[in-house]
């Protein structure tokens, strides 16, 4: 199974890789035309991920051009509300998703006004920050149920998209985290590791699943971990009970959407 390249712009290290997918990392949109045009000479290009972790959506000069990009943007926070708004026409018109960190006071409100106007974004989670509970549970609530169309939010839209398959959903693939889905490359001499054999992906799938009951901690309790997979440990207070109310909220909207798509027959 050949997996997809996470790799940071350097041009000497593009060169070395041909025909691969492949996610570009970059800290900056300056020259991104460019950078994404030498990304795709010799490879697939799935997306540009740009890191702005300290910079707000309204101080980003989105750009027209930049339609036929891929992007990822990993930003702050939307920032100057009047700004943002003068923006949104422009950033509708992208290929982008925006993700905003969970640390801003304001991200889950942002989220919500992002989505509303059209614009896909997701929640960005950092590692060793904790959420308040209810806000969180407020955002998918929003995601799931509310009746007004939006726009997608990651991850919940990951959870959804994936509700109804057999194995475990857990959702580091939207942050490109997913050991069999991706590897980082920091050097050709990672290059060695994009094929990994299916029998390899099973064993050690199949080790993570039985490790799962073996540890008998809270995890292997836990009736959400097939949307979850530990990711939550330590972001939220009761992730147990928050994750299972996602669940809930995620079933609730798959079952609807499964009936709005039904054809009913017209009899007597």
């Amino acid at each position: 199974m050949r997996r997809i390249l996470v790799i940071e712009y350097d041009e000497e290290l593009l060169k070395a890789v041909k025909n691969c997918q492949i996610v570009v990392k970059t800290d900056s949109l300056e020259q991104i035309e460019y950078k994404y045009s030498e990304a795709q000479r010799n490879n697939s290009v799935v997306a540009m991920y740009v890191q702005l972790q300290f910079t707000s959506i309204s101080q980003i000069d989105f750009k027209k051009e930049w339609s036929q990009i891929p992007l990822i943007i990993n930003a702050f926070n939307i920032g100057d509300y009047d700004l943002f708004m003068f923006k949104v026409d422009v950033i509708r018109s992208l290929n982008v998703r925006i993700f905003l960190s969970n640390e801003a006071d304001s991200v889950f409100t942002d989220l919500k006004v992002m989505a509303s106007i059209g614009i896909d974004c997701g929640l960005y989670m950092e590692k060793a920050f904790k959420m308040n509970k209810d806000s969180f549970l407020d955002l998918a609530s929003y995601y799931y149920m509310s009746p007004a169309p939006h726009a997608t939010i990651e991850p919940f839209e990951f959870v959804l998209r994936h509700l109804t398959e057999d194995r475990n959903g857990g959702f580091e693939s939207v942050y490109f985290e997913n050991p069999f889905q991706f590897v980082r490359v920091t050097s050709t001499e990672d290059l060695d590791q994009i094929y990994v054999e299916e029998h390899e992906v099973l064993a050690t799938k199949l080790d993570v699943y039985y490790k799962h009951f073996l540890d008998l901690d809270e995890c292997s309790k836990c009736p959400a971990f097939k949307i979850c997979d530990r990711r939550m440990i330590g972001k939220l207070d009761d992730c147990q009970n928050a994750m299972n109310e996602v669940y809930e909220y995620a079933e609730l909207r798959n079952n609807l959407n499964h009936q709005n798509n039904q054809k009913t027959v017209c009899q007597l």
